[in-house]
Protein backbone atom coordinates (compact mmCIF):
# COMPACT_ATOMS: atom_id res chain seq x y z
CA UNK A 1 0.00 0.00 0.00
CA UNK A 2 2.60 2.49 0.79
CA UNK A 3 4.86 1.67 -2.49
CA UNK A 4 1.08 2.37 -4.90
CA UNK A 5 0.74 5.45 -2.54
CA UNK A 6 4.46 6.66 -3.22
CA UNK A 7 4.34 6.05 -6.74
CA UNK A 8 0.86 7.81 -7.37
CA UNK A 9 2.52 10.87 -5.89
CA UNK A 10 5.35 10.67 -7.99
CA UNK A 11 2.70 10.36 -11.01
CA UNK A 12 0.75 13.44 -9.58
CA UNK A 13 3.88 15.36 -9.03
CA UNK A 14 5.17 15.30 -12.73
CA UNK A 15 1.68 15.50 -13.70
CA UNK A 16 -0.63 18.02 -11.60
CA UNK A 17 -2.98 18.18 -14.79
CA UNK A 18 -4.73 14.38 -13.41
CA UNK A 19 -5.86 16.95 -10.27
CA UNK A 20 -7.65 18.91 -12.60
CA UNK A 21 -11.04 19.96 -13.05
CA UNK A 22 -12.64 19.43 -16.65
CA UNK A 23 -15.98 21.51 -17.64
CA UNK A 24 -17.74 23.08 -20.62
CA UNK A 25 -17.59 26.36 -21.83
CA UNK A 26 -19.44 27.62 -25.09
CA UNK A 27 -19.79 23.69 -25.88
CA UNK A 28 -15.72 23.14 -25.84
CA UNK A 29 -13.99 21.23 -23.41
CA UNK A 30 -11.46 22.49 -20.65
CA UNK A 31 -9.36 21.55 -18.16
CA UNK A 32 -8.03 23.62 -15.22
CA UNK A 33 -5.33 22.41 -12.81
CA UNK A 34 -3.18 23.54 -10.39
CA UNK A 35 0.64 24.67 -11.00
CA UNK A 36 1.87 21.96 -8.34
CA UNK A 37 0.66 18.79 -6.65
CA UNK A 38 2.97 18.10 -3.99
CA UNK A 39 0.86 15.78 -2.04
CA UNK A 40 -1.76 13.09 -3.72
CA UNK A 41 -5.62 14.60 -2.64
CA UNK A 42 -7.49 12.38 0.12
CA UNK A 43 -9.97 10.98 -2.78
CA UNK A 44 -7.69 10.07 -5.17
CA UNK A 45 -5.70 7.43 -3.68
CA UNK A 46 -7.88 5.17 -0.87
CA UNK A 47 -7.65 1.29 0.05
CA UNK A 48 -11.24 -0.47 0.02
CA UNK A 49 -11.61 -3.51 1.29
CA UNK A 50 -14.66 -5.53 0.10
CA UNK A 51 -16.37 -8.91 0.67
CA UNK A 52 -17.11 -10.59 -2.39
CA UNK A 53 -14.25 -9.27 -4.71
CA UNK A 54 -11.52 -11.85 -5.44
CA UNK A 55 -9.13 -12.62 -7.89
CA UNK A 56 -11.74 -14.98 -9.94
CA UNK A 57 -14.82 -11.84 -9.69
CA UNK A 58 -16.28 -10.74 -13.00
CA UNK A 59 -15.23 -7.80 -14.56
CA UNK A 60 -18.76 -6.01 -14.68
CA UNK A 61 -18.94 -7.57 -11.32
CA UNK A 62 -15.72 -5.44 -10.36
CA UNK A 63 -17.05 -2.48 -12.24
CA UNK A 64 -20.56 -2.69 -10.04
CA UNK A 65 -19.19 -2.96 -6.47
CA UNK A 66 -16.20 -0.24 -7.25
CA UNK A 67 -18.73 2.14 -9.03
CA UNK A 68 -18.08 4.79 -6.97
CA UNK A 69 -14.27 4.74 -7.92
CA UNK A 70 -14.85 4.92 -11.43
CA UNK A 71 -14.71 8.78 -12.78
CA UNK A 72 -17.74 9.83 -13.63
CA UNK A 73 -18.30 11.06 -17.13
CA UNK A 74 -18.54 14.10 -18.08
CA UNK A 75 -17.45 17.50 -16.31
CA UNK A 76 -15.89 16.50 -12.99
CA UNK A 77 -12.93 16.85 -10.76
CA UNK A 78 -12.53 13.81 -10.37
CA UNK A 79 -10.51 12.90 -13.20
CA UNK A 80 -8.04 10.46 -12.01
CA UNK A 81 -8.71 7.45 -9.14
CA UNK A 82 -6.28 4.92 -7.30
CA UNK A 83 -7.94 1.72 -5.75
CA UNK A 84 -6.14 -0.53 -4.07
CA UNK A 85 -8.33 -3.41 -3.19
CA UNK A 86 -7.08 -6.60 -1.35
CA UNK A 87 -8.54 -10.15 -2.36
CA UNK A 88 -11.40 -11.17 -0.10
CA UNK A 89 -10.33 -14.82 -0.14
CA UNK A 90 -6.82 -13.92 0.60
CA UNK A 91 -6.36 -10.49 1.93
CA UNK A 92 -2.82 -10.67 2.99
CA UNK A 93 -1.39 -12.59 -0.05
CA UNK A 94 -3.47 -11.26 -3.11
CA UNK A 95 -4.36 -7.46 -4.34
CA UNK A 96 -5.57 -5.48 -7.45
CA UNK A 97 -4.80 -2.10 -8.30
CA UNK A 98 -7.39 -0.51 -9.95
CA UNK A 99 -7.58 2.61 -11.68
CA UNK A 100 -10.06 5.02 -14.00
CA UNK A 101 -9.37 7.93 -16.08
CA UNK A 102 -12.39 10.42 -17.48
CA UNK A 103 -11.82 9.66 -21.14
CA UNK A 104 -11.88 13.58 -21.74
CA UNK A 105 -8.51 13.63 -20.41
CA UNK A 106 -6.63 10.58 -22.22
CA UNK A 107 -7.00 7.40 -24.19
CA UNK A 108 -5.92 3.91 -23.81
CA UNK A 109 -2.21 5.13 -24.20
CA UNK A 110 -2.24 7.93 -21.79
CA UNK A 111 -4.23 5.25 -19.10
CA UNK A 112 -1.89 2.76 -19.23
CA UNK A 113 0.81 5.32 -18.91
CA UNK A 114 -0.48 6.66 -15.87
CA UNK A 115 -1.06 3.08 -14.64
CA UNK A 116 2.09 1.35 -15.20
CA UNK A 117 3.70 4.14 -13.39
CA UNK A 118 1.26 3.95 -10.26
CA UNK A 119 1.75 -0.35 -10.15
CA UNK A 120 5.48 0.64 -10.83
CA UNK A 121 6.10 -1.07 -14.15
CA UNK A 122 7.46 1.77 -15.55
CA UNK A 123 9.43 5.21 -13.89
CA UNK A 124 7.55 7.96 -13.46
CA UNK A 125 7.75 10.81 -16.48
CA UNK A 126 5.71 13.80 -17.48
CA UNK A 127 3.60 13.52 -20.03
CA UNK A 128 2.65 16.55 -22.21
CA UNK A 129 -1.15 17.28 -21.23
CA UNK A 130 -1.26 20.36 -23.61
CA UNK A 131 -3.51 19.59 -27.41
CA UNK A 132 -1.89 19.20 -30.34
CA UNK A 133 -4.38 20.75 -32.67
CA UNK A 134 -2.14 19.81 -35.72
CA UNK A 135 -1.77 16.19 -34.63
CA UNK A 136 -5.38 15.93 -33.77
CA UNK A 137 -6.55 17.75 -36.96
CA UNK A 138 -3.65 14.87 -38.67
CA UNK A 139 -5.51 12.07 -37.27
CA UNK A 140 -9.28 13.34 -38.44
CA UNK A 141 -7.53 13.44 -41.92
CA UNK A 142 -5.94 9.82 -41.90
CA UNK A 143 -9.62 8.41 -40.74
CA UNK A 144 -11.60 9.00 -44.30
CA UNK A 145 -13.97 6.42 -43.38
CA UNK A 146 -15.39 7.98 -40.54
CA UNK A 147 -17.59 9.98 -42.50
CA UNK A 148 -18.92 6.84 -44.50
CA UNK A 149 -20.15 5.40 -40.98
CA UNK A 150 -21.50 8.28 -39.17
CA UNK A 151 -24.37 9.18 -40.73
CA UNK A 152 -28.02 9.63 -39.96
CA UNK A 153 -29.31 5.87 -40.32
CA UNK A 154 -26.26 4.52 -37.99
CA UNK A 155 -26.98 6.84 -35.50
CA UNK A 156 -30.94 5.79 -35.40
CA UNK A 157 -29.45 2.38 -35.61
CA UNK A 158 -27.21 2.84 -32.22
CA UNK A 159 -30.50 4.48 -30.20
CA UNK A 160 -32.38 1.14 -31.50
CA UNK A 161 -29.88 -0.61 -30.32
CA UNK A 162 -29.80 1.14 -26.87
CA UNK A 163 -33.26 1.51 -26.41
CA UNK A 164 -33.58 -2.36 -26.99
CA UNK A 165 -30.55 -3.18 -23.95
CA UNK A 166 -33.04 -1.01 -21.98
CA UNK A 167 -36.28 -3.24 -22.46
CA UNK A 168 -34.61 -6.10 -22.47
CA UNK A 169 -32.16 -5.81 -19.64
CA UNK A 170 -29.56 -7.21 -21.87
CA UNK A 171 -25.94 -5.99 -21.54
CA UNK A 172 -22.76 -7.05 -23.88
CA UNK A 173 -20.25 -9.52 -21.97
CA UNK A 174 -16.52 -8.17 -21.92
CA UNK A 175 -13.36 -10.93 -22.60
CA UNK A 176 -10.16 -10.67 -22.54
CA UNK A 177 -7.55 -12.88 -24.09
CA UNK A 178 -3.83 -13.26 -23.99
CA UNK A 179 -2.87 -13.53 -28.11
CA UNK A 180 -0.34 -16.55 -28.63
CA UNK A 181 3.11 -14.44 -29.62
CA UNK A 182 4.32 -17.69 -32.09
CA UNK A 183 0.89 -17.05 -34.11
CA UNK A 184 1.59 -13.43 -34.35
CA UNK A 185 5.07 -14.10 -35.47
CA UNK A 186 3.63 -16.28 -38.36
CA UNK A 187 1.10 -14.10 -39.17
CA UNK A 188 2.91 -10.63 -39.32
CA UNK A 189 5.33 -12.98 -41.35
CA UNK A 190 2.85 -14.60 -44.05
CA UNK A 191 1.31 -11.05 -44.80
CA UNK A 192 3.74 -9.76 -46.53
CA UNK A 193 4.03 -12.80 -48.65
CA UNK A 194 1.26 -13.64 -49.21
CA UNK A 195 0.57 -10.10 -51.36
CA UNK A 196 3.63 -8.39 -52.63
CA UNK A 197 1.87 -4.66 -52.13
CA UNK A 198 1.94 -5.48 -48.42
CA UNK A 199 5.34 -3.95 -47.01
CA UNK A 200 4.38 -4.02 -43.03
CA UNK A 201 1.62 -5.69 -40.83
CA UNK A 202 0.97 -4.68 -37.54
CA UNK A 203 -0.05 -6.86 -34.50
CA UNK A 204 -2.81 -4.59 -34.24
CA UNK A 205 -3.66 -5.47 -38.50
CA UNK A 206 -3.43 -9.45 -37.90
CA UNK A 207 -5.52 -10.14 -34.36
CA UNK A 208 -8.00 -7.18 -36.03
CA UNK A 209 -7.80 -9.32 -39.86
CA UNK A 210 -8.48 -12.68 -37.56
CA UNK A 211 -10.88 -11.23 -35.28
CA UNK A 212 -13.33 -9.80 -37.94
CA UNK A 213 -12.97 -13.06 -40.18
CA UNK A 214 -13.98 -15.00 -37.34
CA UNK A 215 -17.03 -13.22 -36.70
CA UNK A 216 -20.48 -13.60 -37.20
CA UNK A 217 -24.69 -11.91 -37.41
CA UNK A 218 -22.85 -9.39 -34.75
CA UNK A 219 -24.86 -6.36 -34.71
CA UNK A 220 -22.02 -4.00 -33.38
CA UNK A 221 -18.66 -4.91 -33.41
CA UNK A 222 -15.73 -3.23 -31.38
CA UNK A 223 -12.62 -4.66 -31.36
CA UNK A 224 -9.87 -2.79 -29.38
CA UNK A 225 -6.29 -4.10 -29.20
CA UNK A 226 -4.10 -2.71 -26.53
CA UNK A 227 -0.68 -3.35 -26.99
CA UNK A 228 1.64 -3.54 -23.62
CA UNK A 229 5.24 -4.81 -23.47
CA UNK A 230 5.31 -8.18 -25.81
CA UNK A 231 1.23 -9.16 -24.35
CA UNK A 232 -1.63 -7.84 -26.45
CA UNK A 233 -4.38 -8.30 -24.88
CA UNK A 234 -7.65 -8.35 -26.79
CA UNK A 235 -11.11 -6.81 -25.38
CA UNK A 236 -14.13 -7.26 -27.34
CA UNK A 237 -17.75 -6.76 -26.76
CA UNK A 238 -20.15 -8.44 -29.10
CA UNK A 239 -24.08 -8.33 -28.74
CA UNK A 240 -24.97 -11.60 -30.01
CA UNK A 241 -23.15 -14.96 -30.68
CA UNK A 242 -21.73 -16.18 -33.49
CA UNK A 243 -24.00 -18.48 -35.05
CA UNK A 244 -23.38 -18.69 -38.87
CA UNK A 245 -20.52 -17.03 -41.62
CA UNK A 246 -22.18 -13.92 -41.91
CA UNK A 247 -19.96 -11.15 -41.73
CA UNK A 248 -20.63 -8.54 -39.09
CA UNK A 249 -22.17 -5.29 -40.09
CA UNK A 250 -19.01 -3.29 -38.39
CA UNK A 251 -15.34 -3.89 -37.41
CA UNK A 252 -13.62 -0.93 -35.73
CA UNK A 253 -9.65 -1.24 -35.14
CA UNK A 254 -8.31 1.08 -32.35
CA UNK A 255 -5.13 2.80 -34.05
CA UNK A 256 -3.23 4.66 -31.45
CA UNK A 257 -1.41 8.06 -34.13
CA UNK A 258 1.25 8.69 -31.71
CA UNK A 259 4.61 8.60 -33.82
CA UNK A 260 2.17 8.28 -37.08
CA UNK A 261 1.51 11.70 -38.08
CA UNK A 262 4.41 14.76 -37.44
CA UNK A 263 4.63 16.61 -34.49
CA UNK A 264 3.24 13.66 -32.25
CA UNK A 265 5.24 11.30 -29.80
CA UNK A 266 4.33 8.81 -26.86
CA UNK A 267 4.75 11.69 -24.62
CA UNK A 268 1.57 13.37 -25.15
CA UNK A 269 -1.37 12.97 -23.33
CA UNK A 270 -4.82 12.91 -23.88
CA UNK A 271 -6.93 11.30 -27.16
CA UNK A 272 -5.01 11.06 -30.41
CA UNK A 273 -6.75 7.09 -30.72
CA UNK A 274 -8.63 6.64 -33.79
CA UNK A 275 -10.67 3.86 -35.55
CA UNK A 276 -9.96 2.32 -38.77
CA UNK A 277 -14.04 1.39 -39.52
CA UNK A 278 -14.48 -1.90 -42.08
CA UNK A 279 -17.95 -2.66 -43.79
CA UNK A 280 -18.54 -5.75 -45.64
CA UNK A 281 -17.37 -5.87 -49.26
Amino acid sequence: EAEIGKNCEALLRLNPWLCGRSFLRGGKGYLKWPTICEETPPDVFVRRDIEGLHRNTEYAEISRLLTDRMCPRGPTDRNWLVTLVPDSKSPTKRFCVVTSMNHGMGDGHTYYKCHNIVVGATDPEPLVCERNREAAEEVDRMCPTRKEIFTVPFFLGIALRLLYGRVTGYEPAIRSFEVDDEWLAREKERAPKSNPQVKFVSSNDCVTSWFLRQCSQVSILLLAVVLASDLALLQLAAKDAPTSGDMPVLGLMAVNFRGRVEGSNHALAGNYESMVYYLPG
